[in-house]
């Protein structure tokens, strides 16, 4: 698979991961469940091999 292929479809799964977790939040979950999910999406950025959650200094 291609980089940009690759891309896409992180960018596809993240717009539907943050799309879930904005409904979360207008359901007033609670808190708990919300830093649960942000962890998650969270931890797939920071897991990509293309080094798109490495921190800039």
């Amino acid at each position: 698979m291609t980089l940009s292929n690759r891309l896409k479809h992180i960018s596809e799964y993240l717009y539907e991961k943050i799309g879930a977790l904005k409904m979360k939040i207008n359901s007033k979950v609670s808190n708990e469940i919300l830093m649960e999910e942000y962890r998650k999406i969270e931890n797939y950025v920071h897991t990509l091999p293309c080094g798109c959650g490495e921190q800039k200094t």
